[in-house]
């Protein structure tokens, strides 16, 4: 995935549920109810904002992103860094599962027994 496509990811999901709302705490309960069963919705914006947060930017890309899409000023890079970080966490997205992907495993797997 291009960061351009990671951004968009992260910037939408920002839009949807920080901009809205300023207190960081109400914004991931909400989201977090919002993905309750969306699980290959919930692995993309993980993968993106994981992704995006190892990624060399321009200066300010990641200021610019938080500033503009949740509605939260940042004074730098660093705190934006600190800001989707904490997004990170405090939406679960450690614990997000590919499912598309296990649902390949699982595929793989079955073809393998049919030929043994």
């Amino acid at each position: 995935m291009s960061a351009k496509d990671e951004q968009m990811i992260v910037r939408k999901f920002l839009v949807e549920f920080y901009q809205p709302e300023p207190n960081n705490d109400l914004a991931a309960t909400k989201a977090v109810r919002a993905f309750i069963g969306e699980y290959s919705a919930k692995w993309r914006i993980a993968d993106a904002l994981r992704s995006l947060l190892d990624r060399d930017l321009p200066p300010g890309a990641l200021m610019n992103l938080v500033d503009s899409a949740s509605g939260r000023l940042m004074d730098d890079d660093e705190e934006a860094r600190r800001f989707l970080t904490m997004v990170f966490h405090d939406n679960a997205m450690d614990v997000a599962v590919d499912t598309d992907g296990l649902d390949e495993d699982v595929a793989d797997e079955e073809n393998a027994d049919r030929q043994r």
